[in-house]
């Protein structure tokens, strides 16, 4: 029982109700959303590039280089209520991560995955939008990122979806040819509902779709900045140590890409490879270990010095007293 389930079940009775509940894996049936659909076209020169996930970290920095790399109008899917809305969060994202975007040719349609308008004159697709929040189970994140992959993929235009190595429960089988279907499904929901969109994708290609998947590693600040979000992952688990003047050990890798590297990467790739799957990600992490220091748990952060993470104290009872401006959600959203 992990944190995320303690999390999304608060009550102990709630807990025990949720042990003994007979489950039957909730992707058992959605890895079969597409039915029989049969796919078919060949567009290699697009003019018109539909674009999800615009208002997102990754999603911005892919629109950069689709405005750099190609001559295309992009077309920006946007949740809001009006243009005006949709142009002031595009243009607020942009800013914050120092990006100039030509919005001469950026087109904006208001929308979501979940009520995804009619296009007409699309030829291409970027699916980069996604649910991110590993606080949800997978019910949670499926609307979005299982249910609006497949109503990317019914579109029935050649596809570029960005995917997660999340996809692999044993980190060390991450490949680019890996048969997911005969992997073990990743014990999380944003895992899962990325696993379940990674296969649909590769069912999609079998039926004659053209669809590149890109199985990304974890991106961060680019080259220039350095700005990432503060929402992210590793971003609070740095700060969390900074805070309480806590290192905590990890056997997990550090395992990050700028993500100007990424979005060029993939924006080039995209129009010189046939469709296939690519793995994404550091050619060479280094472990957590290293990171804090090659000695062992002492590293400065903005001259704040760490100490090592007593291995016979609870993670709440160490983080809690001394964060700033924290909370459990906090906790709980960086990797455990």
């Amino acid at each position: 029982m992990g944190l995320q389930t303690i999390y999304l079940h608060r009550t102990p009775q709630a807990l025990v109700d949720w042990k003994n509940a007979p489950r039957l894996e909730p992707w058992c049936d959605d890895i079969g959303l597409l039915g029989d659909l049969k796919f078919s076209g060949n567009i290699t020169n697009p003019e018109r590039i539909l674009l999800t996930g615009a208002t997102g970290f990754v999603g911005v920095y892919v629109l950069r280089e689709l405005l750099e790399q190609t001559k295309a109008k992009i077309i920006c899917l946007v949740r809001a209520e009006t243009t005006l809305e949709a142009r002031a969060r595009l243009k607020q994202n942009a800013f914050q991560y120092n990006l100039e975007l030509d919005f001469s040719r950026i087109e904006l349609v208001l929308g979501s995955l979940e009520q995804l308008p009619e296009f007409d004159d699309i030829d291409t697709v970027f699916h980069v939008a996604a649910s991110t929040d590993l606080r949800l189970d997978y019910s949670a994140a499926r609307a979005t990122n299982v249910l609006g992959t497949v109503k990317i993929l019914k579109l029935g235009l050649p596809t570029h979806l960005i995917s997660s190595v999340s996809v692999f429960n044993d980190q060390n089988r991450i490949s680019c040819t890996e048969d997911l279907e005969s992997e073990l499904v990743p014990g999380f929901g944003y895992a899962q509902t990325k696993w379940v969109s990674d296969v649909l994708a590769q069912r999609a290609r079998a039926s004659g779709l053209q669809v590149w998947v890109y199985r990304i590693g974890r991106v961060w600040g680019d080259t220039f900045g350095g700005a990432t979000p503060s929402s992210d992952a590793l971003w609070q688990t740095l700060k969390n140590q900074a805070d309480s003047g806590l290192a905590r050990p990890s056997k997990q890798n550090f395992d990050v890409m700028p993500v100007d590297w990424m979005a060029r990467a993939l924006v080039k790739l995209a129009f010189a490879i046939n469709p296939q799957n690519v793995v994404l990600r550091h050619p060479k992490p280094i472990s957590r270990h290293e990171f804090n220091d090659k000695q062992g748990f002492e590293v400065n952060i903005a001259g704040i010095q760490l100490e090592p993470f007593p291995a016979n104290r609870r993670l709440l009872e160490l983080y809690m007293p001394k964060m700033v401006n924290s909370s459990l959600e906090t906790i709980l959203q960086v990797e455990v």
